[in-house]
């Protein structure tokens, strides 16, 4: 779909959610705001986003509520601190200290190289860990659902900005 067709999908997805609320007060600006700010949004998302915003809501929903929404509908279910622990613990128990483990989870994954395998293999102190896991994990999450909520053009000068950091590490 070309870029000019999106932004008529999503002016129409918002054109009819304004008819849901016949007392706000809508100009064509604020319609050209919504198309800029949910265009990015797929539109079999920002559709059902649209929709459970109106449901729950009594006025007009803003545009950070439409999406969180579809950030809400779409993201993935991340295991709790304590079961991604119980599955680390069964990979040490499986796979030991000499072998690597194997995470289907990227961010259980990422949580183990941030502490070290070998260092969880051979530590006496799992309470310790689990608390230290618990903590690297619970932060992983945050930074991941961070990025989610990032709009694209933000993203870009965030990924710009680490390629300067690399290049000026590198000389």
């Amino acid at each position: 779909m070309h870029q000019e067709e999106l932004e008529i999908e999503v002016a129409k997805l918002f054109t009819a959610m304004t008819t849901a609320y016949p007392n706000t007060q809508i100009t064509s600006a604020t319609v050209s705001v919504y198309v800029s700010m949910l265009k990015d949004i797929p539109l079999e998302i920002l559709g059902p986003a649209i929709q459970q915003s109106m449901a729950e809501s009594e006025f007009l929903p803003t545009i950070a509520r439409i999406r969180d929404k579809a950030l809400y509908l779409t993201r993935p279910v991340a295991p709790e601190p304590l079961e991604a622990w119980g599955i680390v613990v069964k990979e040490i128990q499986h796979t030991g200290f000499y072998c690597s483990p194997h995470f289907d989870d990227p961010v259980i994954a990422k949580a183990v190289d941030c502490i070290g395998w070998q260092t969880l293999c051979s530590s006496e102190n799992q309470v310790a860990d689990r608390a230290h896991f618990s903590q690297i994990y619970e932060s992983l999450l945050r930074r991941a659902e961070n990025d989610r909520r990032m709009l694209p053009a933000a993203r870009h000068l965030q990924e710009r900005a680490m390629v300067m950091i690399e290049e000026r590490s590198i000389h």
